[in-house]
């Protein structure tokens, strides 16, 4: 049983990498917003500001965590699509006072794999998918 999380901006591929990665590993793929709550995080991406959008990713930090926690007691591998690394790195380039310190009780990784891609390929990336608010909200960010 080990816990790997794949991080990275968005647009680098770690979807690709880390549901890649679980199927080679036969492990459990887990992504940091619960199935539940992705209609609410398609309503905070668009609407809410940048300390609501937090504390919404943090609670789905901690969701997910009892649910990696569960799957770890059963003996399982499991591949996380992001976790708290990115939503603190994310929410402090937002101007969001937030602390690594706020995730201290969540199940903490054996494995980090960072993921990165060149400017380029990260924007064809997310052309194709289509842009999502999360996207239009970091590109506002970068240019400001």
């Amino acid at each position: 049983m080990t816990f790997i999380v794949v991080e990275g901006i968005d647009g680098v591929g770690k979807s690709t990498f880390a549901k890649e990665l679980s199927s080679r590993l036969r492990a459990r793929y887990v992504t940091s917003v619960p199935s539940h709550l992705l209609g609410m995080k398609r309503f905070v991406d668009a609407y809410a500001s940048a300390a609501t959008h937090y504390m919404f990713y943090r609670y789905c930090i901690h969701a997910t965590s009892k649910k990696i926690r569960q799957h770890l007691r059963r003996g399982e591998t499991v591949v996380a699509d992001r976790y708290w690394y990115t939503t603190v790195a994310t929410h402090r380039t937002l101007g969001v006072p937030c602390r690594s310190s706020d995730f201290a009780s969540v199940v903490q990784p054996d494995v980090v794999y960072f993921v990165t891609a060149s400017e380029d390929v990260r924007v064809q990336r997310m052309v194709r998918r289509g842009l999502d608010a999360n996207d239009v909200r970091m590109r506002d960010t970068a240019t400001a």
